[in-house]
């Protein structure tokens, strides 16, 4: 009786984690300087997608800002297109 209820229990369990599962989820987030994509395979359940496009909003938020001692971002005069 043991085994049967043995493989009993690993079928209700593979069965709830397919459940769960899933497909991979993503967030997307643009800013005028940069844009950010954050991509997960976990549940709802353990990353809402609130946390997930918060997430995507803070790299793209990061990705934007300006980090001291940087070069700048503009193209230099020769990659600037002619003036007319």
């Amino acid at each position: 009786m043991k085994p049967l209820t043995s493989i009993a229990a690993v079928a209700l369990l593979s069965a709830g984690l397919a459940a769960c599962g899933g497909g991979e989820r993503e967030a997307e987030s643009k800013t005028p300087v940069a844009e950010a994509e954050v991509q997960t395979t976990l549940p709802e359940a353990a990353v809402s997608d609130t946390a997930l496009q918060n997430a995507a909003d803070q790299a793209a938020a990061q990705a934007s800002t300006t980090v001291p001692g940087a070069a700048p971002t503009t193209p230099a005069a020769s990659e600037a297109p002619p003036a007319h």
